[in-house]
This record gives C-alpha cells, sequence and structure tokens, in this order.
C-alpha cells in the first residue's frame, strides 16, 4: 500500500508502524498536501481521517 500511496498526487508522506505489544495491528499514517483522496483498503481493514490539530518537530 506504501507503494501505491507514493505515486498519489498530494502525498507528502507515508509510514507503516507496528507495536511489539500489539503484533496483529498494524497502522499506515500519511500526511497529504490539501484533502487527501479517498483510499480502497483491504478486506478486514478500517480507514479513518484525522485532522492534525498540532504538530512539532525537533530542529
Amino acid at each position: 500500500m506504501l507503494e501505491q500511496l507514493r505515486h498519489l498526487p498530494g502525498c507528502l508522506r507515508a509510514d507503516l508502524l507496528s507495536s511489539p505489544q500489539q503484533p496483529a495491528l498494524s497502522l499506515l499514517e500519511s500526511r497529504w498536501h490539501g484533502t487527501p483522496p479517498a483510499l480502497d483498503v483491504p478486506p478486514g481493514c478500517n480507514a479513518w481521517a484525522f485532522v492534525v490539530e498540532e504538530s512539532w518537530q525537533a530542529s
């Protein structure tokens, strides 16, 4: 799915996250310039869109 996102217009970044404490759970986080498109997700997966309310980045 990361490969598909890479080629969509407006996709700035995408990360696939996992946790050893939740081995059956993965999170795909992506950042977009503008409104993200509707994405087709595999069967059994859920998709939500979030708005960044606040952000911090080390310089």
